[in-house]
């Protein structure tokens, strides 16, 4: 039988919905790719959450509010520490956080309602 840390690393390779928050909160998660990221790394490569938002969405004008140098690594980072998205990324539009959210989810390899469990934990 395997202990907690070994069980929990497995759980979170699967696609499932038992996954060990701890884990997750720590940056041990699966890319898309499915290799396991520990830092974050390829969170740090990507473009800023307002240049990949008005890449995709270039007919929503309130895209331009968004936070211009705010990047993906630190969105998560914010989420970790209990900022709600909208005031991390400085726009109060459900739409928009939806989007991102669900951006962030897909470049995490997670389902939505794990980052909203980590969004709304104790």
């Amino acid at each position: 039988m395997k202990g907690g840390k070994a069980m929990a690393k497995e759980r979170i390779k699967q696609v499932t919905i038992t996954y060990d928050l701890d884990y997750v909160l720590e940056y041990h998660y699966t890319t898309i790719d499915g290799k396991i990221d520990r830092a974050g790394n390829h969170l740090k490569n990507e473009k800023s959450v307002r240049e990949w938002y008005m890449e995709h969405y270039p007919q929503d004008d309130m895209g331009c509010e968004i936070k211009s140098k705010l990047k993906w690594d630190e969105l998560f980072e914010k989420l970790r520490c209990g900022v709600f998205t909208c005031a991390a990324i400085g726009v109060e539009d459900s739409l928009i956080r939806d989007r991102i959210d669900g951006h962030l989810c897909r470049m995490l390899n997670i389902p939505h309602m794990v980052l909203d469990a980590i969004k709304f934990r104790d």
